[in-house]
């Protein structure tokens, strides 16, 4: 009988084994349904922030009623003014006379305006109306437009991140 009481011994010493492996499972289980829960809200609270940021820069652009970046032209100009829009007053105050912001329009961006006043103007520098485009636009000042309107697209990119970043900041 000795060798029937080891052997029922060496199986009893098994399902405890088995029986604490179990309860290791179970805690590592139970470890990564918290950690799953704080990862989701973690998630769902970034979420909610970038979407308060989206709406807060959306608001923004809709109050002030700024066209696309991409469509405003002479960017390079406005920094200098630290602003994203043309206005009247920007523009003469810049061009002094309509017929060098004419001037600009046609030679940079190969533009044509059907009138001249300042209002066509402006709204040609902001992007607005209906502008012919003529062929006297060279390739090269093609790519170097968009390539400031990729620089200025990536600074929005920048800015919005940032204010992501406070806004997050702020939540924490």
């Amino acid at each position: 009988m000795g060798k029937l009481t080891d052997s029922l011994k060496a199986a009893a010493n098994e399902l405890d084994q088995v029986k604490l492996g179990i309860r290791h499972m179970q805690a590592l289980g139970n470890e990564l349904a918290d950690n799953a829960v704080s990862i989701a809200e973690a998630g769902l609270r970034t979420g909610y922030a970038y979407a308060q940021a989206e709406a807060a820069a959306s608001d923004l652009s809709a109050q002030t009623a700024l066209p696309a970046s991409s469509q405003v032209l002479g960017l390079d100009l406005l920094q200098a003014y630290n602003t994203d829009r043309w206005t009247d007053a920007l523009a003469k105050r810049h061009f002094k006379r309509a017929d060098a912001t004419y001037r600009y329009l046609r030679d940079r961006y190969g533009l044509k305006l059907a009138r001249r006043g300042w209002k066509q103007l402006v709204e040609a520098l902001n992007g607005e109306g209906q502008p012919q485009l003529t062929s006297n636009q060279s390739l090269t000042q093609r790519i170097a437009d968009l390539e400031q309107q990729l620089r200025h697209q990536a600074q929005r990119i920048t800015n919005l991140e940032q204010q992501l970043a406070e806004l997050l900041q702020a939540r924490l």
